[in-house]
């Protein structure tokens, strides 16, 4: 990257972002999958990839 400019550096942050966006989303779907093999009568309604868990 030493020789990359700076407009080529940040293009390739930006391809990063949008990779690690939808490794989580891929990951997010992945667990859900998993939890209904796990617990069929999941009640799936309000899951969300976005929303943050607390005291859970």
């Amino acid at each position: 990257y030493a020789s990359s400019s700076r407009a080529a550096l940040i293009n390739k942050i930006h391809e990063y972002e949008s990779s690690m966006v939808e490794d989580a989303s891929f990951s997010f779907q992945n667990v859900v999958a998993q939890l209904r093999v796990l617990n069929p009568e999941l009640v799936e309604e309000g899951l969300d990839e976005d929303k943050e868990v607390r005291d859970g």
